[in-house]
C-alpha cells in the first residue's frame, strides 16, 4: 500500500510539475529506485521464508541475501532524502550553515553504520552471530533522527519568522509548517522505536521489521513538494528564500 501510495505520488507530481529543475526530477526518480529495490527485496524476503522454505525450519537461523542488503538499502534512502532537506535549508540562510553541517554530518554517519552493517550481516552466517553488531543498526537509526530535528527545527523556525501579519501569506506559512511536522513525523516515530527495540532487544529482530517501514518516510518530500508550489502567489522575495531548488 505504501508503494502503491509512492508511485502515485511520483506520477502526479511529474505530470504537475514537469517543470521543475533536473535536480528535483533526479531527487524524485533516485528515491522512486531505492524505494522500488527495497520492495523488491521485502517481497523476495517474505517468498524465501514464507513459501520457498516453508518446509525448512532451520533456513530461519540464516538471513537471506535481500534481508541483508536491507541495511545499505536503508541507508540510501535516508542519505537522498536527508541530502534534498539539508540542501533546501542551506539556501535558505548562509547563519544556519553549521546546523547544517551538523545534519550532513549526521547523514553520513548513518551511511557509514549501513554499510558496517551490510558488511556484518554478509560475514555473519546465522542471526544469533550478528546479534553484538545490531548496535549498528540502532546507532544508524539515532543519528538519522538527530538528521531529522536539526533540517525539520531550522524549516520551522524560518518558517514561523518569515510570518508576515498578513493573513494569506500567515496561513500559507501555516500550512507549509504543518506539512514540514506531519510528513516527519511517522518517520521519526518509527526510528526512535527502532533505536530502543534494538539496543532493548537485540536479540529480536522486530527493530529491523519496524525500520523498514521507517524508511517509508523517505519518499515523504514528493507529495511535501506540492505545497511549496502554492508560493507561485507569494511575493517573488519570499518564493526566492523559501523555494531555493
Amino acid at each position: 500500500m505504501l508503494y502503491g501510495s509512492l508511485l502515485h505520488q511520483s506520477y502526479l507530481y511529474f505530470r504537475v510539475h514537469n517543470r521543475d529543475t533536473a535536480l528535483i526530477k533526479a531527487f524524485v526518480i533516485s528515491i522512486l529506485v531505492v524505494e522500488t529495490l527495497q520492495a523488491a527485496f521485502c517481497i523476495h524476503i517474505i517468498y524465501y521464508y514464507l513459501i520457498s522454505q516453508r518446509n525448512n525450519p532451520a533456513a530461519l537461523l540464516a538471513g537471506v541475501w535481500s534481508l541483508r542488503a536491507q541495511p545499505v538499502l536503508t541507508g540510501a534512502g535516508i542519505l537522498i532524502s536527508q541530502s534534498f532537506y539539508t540542501y533546501r535549508v542551506s539556501k535558505i540562510s548562509r547563519k544556519f550553515l553549521p546546523l547544517v553541517a551538523l545534519s550532513a554530518l549526521f547523514t553520513l554517519f548513518v551511511v557509514g553504520f549501513a554499510i558496517a552493517s551490510t558488511y556484518e550481516t554478509v560475514r555473519q552466517v546465522t542471526y544469533a552471530a550478528f546479534v553484538p553488531y545490531t548496535w549498528l543498526d540502532s546507532t544508524a537509526f539515532a543519528c538519522s533522527v538527530g538528521s531529522d530535528l536539526i533540517t525539520t527545527t531550522v524549516l520551522i523556525a524560518y518558517l514561523h519568522k518569515s510570518r508576515t501579519g498578513i493573513k494569506s501569506t500567515d496561513r500559507l506559512l501555516d500550512r507549509l509548517i504543518m506539512y514540514t511536522v506531519n510528513t516527519g513525523l511517522l518517520t521519526s516515530i518509527c526510528n526512535v522505536i527502532s533505536l530502543v527495540l534494538g539496543f532493548a532487544e537485540p536479540g529480536n529482530m522486530i527493530y529491523m521489521g519496524v525500520g523498514i517501514i521507517a524508511t517509508k518516510g523517505n519518499w515523504c518530500p514528493i507529495p511535501r513538494l506540492s505545497p511549496f508550489k502554492s508560493f507561485d502567489r507569494t511575493p517573488q522575495s519570499m518564493r526566492t528564500r523559501l523555494l531555493p531548488y
